[in-house]
């Protein structure tokens, strides 16, 4: 897992895989505040942008979940969240396995649960044996904007 801010991208650009580095170039380069709703190809199926609107919850409506091929940036550009983050292990304990139609792992619970507070500009990056939480409120439940870059693992 990589947790920082957008903002400190090049001082720290030469620490991330090449592919990592790709997506944030990506969002450094967009104004996601216009952008429409959806998805948009960065480089084919290995690398997509999923510009997403929510609102946040209380973290026990918020279920754990976990990936295989793609790894994820989420980058939150409006609002506050939440993400709850543990390491993928036994006794996290599988409510739905999708990982052949949607690439998508969720867990019923997730032990050893620490909490990432995101701001605007803020973002982390999820690799398969990261389970994470995302959508979790902070102070109050609240409509946040975020993009979630997804990268295959083939491209690391």
């Amino acid at each position: 897992m990589i947790f920082s801010d957008i903002r400190l991208f090049e001082e720290e650009k030469h620490t991330y895989p090449a592919a990592v580095r790709r997506g944030l170039e990506y969002i450094r380069s967009q104004d996601f505040s216009r952008m429409e709703l959806g998805k948009y190809s960065i480089e084919g199926d290995d690398m997509f942008a999923l510009v997403q609107e929510m609102n946040t919850g209380p973290k026990s409506e918020r279920k754990p979940e976990s990936h295989r091929k793609y790894l994820d940036i989420q980058y939150l550009v409006s609002g506050t969240e939440i993400i709850g983050v543990g390491k993928k292990n036994e006794a996290n304990e599988v409510l739905e396995d999708d990982l052949a139609n949607r690439d998508i792992v969720f867990y019923r619970n997730l032990t050893d649960e620490t909490d990432l507070l995101l701001k605007p500009g803020m973002f982390a990056v999820f690799y398969p044996t990261d389970v994470h939480r995302p959508g979790v409120m902070a102070a109050s439940e609240e409509r946040i904007r975020k993009v979630v870059i997804k990268i295959a693992m083939s491209l690391l």
